[in-house]
This record gives C-alpha cells, structure tokens and sequence, in this order.
C-alpha cells in the first residue's frame, strides 16, 4: 500500500502541536517574571518602573510560543499563531480581571499578543530564505 498526500494530510494541520510552544512560552514567561520579582525585592528596580520589562517578557514569552507553535504547523501557520497568542492572553488577561486587580490593560496586553504572533508568523513562514522579511515594514 502506497501512502500518497491524500493519506499524509487526514493525520492533522499540526506536527507539533500547540501544547509544546504554549509550555515553552509559559516556562519563559515565568522565568523572567521570576527574575523581575527578584530584582525588585532587592531594590535593583522600582516597582514603578517594572512595566516596561514586564511587558518586554510577555512579548518575548508570545514570540516564542507563537514560533514554536508555527515551525510545527504544515499549514494556516497565522491562524495557529493568533490561537497560540490568544491563549497566551487570556492566561494573563483572566485572572487580573476576575480578581479585579489592577495590572495592564488588555489593550496593550492584546497589541503585544498580536504584534509579537504577526512576527512570528512572519519568520516562521521563511523556510530557509529570507524573503519574507521584507514583508516586516508593511506590518
């Protein structure tokens, strides 16, 4: 029996999966917020002044799960990377909103979410040329 396209493309849109760049982002997401909360306690950084990284470790954290998640894709690797940035948002977003703390605005949590998936998208499409680069000033 001959396995042709036809059979290889029932088993799934993804190789890897979503779950393998969701851990990865959450893992390094947690590291550097550990590493933030470190540096505040022993006063190298204002509580003030923490927005900023804070908001630099999301993105990072995004960026990596979202390029994990799409180098495992075959296909519809945007789609796959605003799910991945979806979720990554919505496990910062919930609990300040049901807790009713005050932290970011799910604007900006969202402009993050959405600029650091485009991104990696973008790369992620890039197979071995680089091409598509030149598609990152439009954005």
């Amino acid at each position: 029996m001959r396995f042709g396209m036809r059979t290889r493309s029932r088993r799934g849109a993804l190789r890897g999966g979503l779950l393998p760049g969701l851990l990865a982002g959450v893992v390094l997401f947690t590291l550097l917020l550990s590493l933030l909360a470190a540096l505040i306690s022993k006063g190298s950084l204002a509580p003030e002044g923490g927005s900023l990284p804070l908001k630099l470790a999301f993105g990072a954290a995004v960026m990596l799960a979202c390029r994990i998640t799409v180098r495992g894709a075959e296909r519809r690797k945007l789609q796959w990377s605003f799910m991945c940035a979806a979720i990554m948002s919505a496990g910062v977003l919930l609990p300040g909103l049901l807790l009713g703390g005050e932290g970011s605005t799910p604007a900006a949590v969202c402009a993050i979410a959405v600029l650091a998936a485009l991104l990696a998208a973008v790369l992620g499409s890039a197979r071995r040329s680089l091409g598509n680069l030149c598609l990152l000033p439009i954005l």
